[in-house]
């Protein structure tokens, strides 16, 4: 799995877009975690895309579970979510948790 970019969603406007901010050719190249945060939306995409909910120490709670379009995801207690590309569902968690460390390190802040 190639990611080729990897955003922290950190202003209203970047939080409330989301994915819809992104260019339809990066979707499924890109990775965005946003802090302070247990629910997602996908209104109005139209393309499926991966969530992880994590805990205050950035251990996944659940997840990774694909998201359908038009729909909203959340869960109790955690304290950042992140959006990724529906190929993360192939990744052994081991190598989850390694690859969430790598994008965390490289993120860039929107």
């Amino acid at each position: 799995m190639q990611i080729h970019q990897v955003w922290y969603m950190r202003s209203f406007m970047a939080r409330l877009v989301g994915m819809h901010g992104i260019a339809k050719a990066h979707r499924q190249h890109s990775v965005l975690f946003f802090k302070r945060c247990s629910w997602v939306h996908t209104l109005g995409l139209y393309s499926s895309h991966a969530v992880l909910f994590l805990d205050r120490n950035g251990r996944i709670m659940k997840g990774p579970q694909p998201m359908k379009p038009n729909r909203i995801y959340g869960c109790v207690g955690a304290r950042e979510v992140v959006e990724l590309p529906l190929a993360v569902l192939t990744l052994r968690q081991s190598v989850l948790e390694q690859e969430l460390e790598n994008w965390r390190s490289g993120a860039q802040r929107r």
